[in-house]
């Protein structure tokens, strides 16, 4: 009768995961999860800030060069914080080894991006975080900032984002 009592639980047990499927048992979920999360996050802070700096500055956009000094005043209070080095933290603060671009594409259009930084390879798991992400916002993956789609992995990534501030 023991036997058979830990047989059903085994059996219980064994259909459990299967059912909770491949994502249950993959350890890698957690980066995949706090990739995207952090991304979204960053993505829309942005968004927010240059939609009040466009209103606030008669609908310029920020320069290339300083773009981050010209955002930092519209962000909401501690969710953008400026690091060593000139980066972004806070809310802003991109996966480990990547970096925020902003950037105009050949048609004069400003655009968002980020990428790895120079000679950074990613990790499977934080290129599928940022795959992850594309169906909640507006943007791609490929390997360059504004190039071309390309979701293969190969330890590159930039997500370009489409900026939603009324460009």
């Amino acid at each position: 009768m023991y036997q058979l009592i830990v047989a059903v639980f085994a059996i219980a047990i064994a259909a459990t995961l299967v059912a909770g499927g491949v994502t249950y048992l993959n350890t890698d979920i957690g980066v995949r999860s706090a990739t995207a999360d952090s991304v979204v996050a960053g993505e829309r802070a942005f968004n927010l800030a240059l939609g009040a700096y466009r209103v606030a500055n008669s609908g310029a956009v920020p320069g290339q060069a300083s773009w981050i000094a010209d955002l930092a005043p519209y962000f909401p209070a501690g969710h953008a914080t400026l690091l060593d080095g000139g980066r972004l933290g806070g809310v802003m603060l991109p996966p480990k080894g990547m970096r925020w671009v902003y950037d105009l594409d050949g048609s004069g259009k400003p655009f968002l991006c980020l990428r790895n930084d120079d000679g950074v390879q990613i990790g499977k798991a934080v290129h599928d975080g940022l795959a992850s992400v594309l169906g909640r916002t507006a943007g791609y993956l490929g390997k360059v900032c504004g190039g071309e789609p390309n979701p293969a992995f190969d330890g590159q990534a930039a997500v370009t984002f489409t900026l939603q501030a009324g460009l």
